[in-house]
């Protein structure tokens, strides 16, 4: 799934040993901060996949803009969705899943 194929673009691998369905990838824009401090996105959907597993891993090629998610991965477990995007750690770069949502 291509996201961004810019000068800057990074490849991220996602497997999951767990199947998962109804797999979006989205490009992500914060929309506001709730009354609570909660950061909620607005989601484009980039590319969709019926399933990711173990046998059917994800390469996204996308750029990281500062520590805020700029891309995000939604899928179905069971009857449940879950939205997550993709942050960069302040602290030394790496990547990890940050659970968000999305309106």
């Amino acid at each position: 799934c291509v996201v961004d194929d810019g000068e800057y673009q990074i490849p991220v691998f996602l497997q999951t040993e767990i199947p998962l369905t109804d797999v979006s990838i989205y490009r992500l824009t914060m929309d506001h901060v709730d009354e609570s401090g909660t950061a909620i996105f607005h989601g484009e959907t980039e590319c969709n996949l019926p399933e990711l597993n173990i046998q059917k891993p994800l390469v996204i090629r996308m750029t990281m803009v500062g520590t805020v998610p700029n891309v995000g991965i939604g899928y179905s477990l069971g009857e449940q969705r879950y939205t997550y995007g993709i942050a960069m750690s302040g602290m030394d770069g790496s990547l990890y899943l940050e659970e968000i949502i999305l309106e």
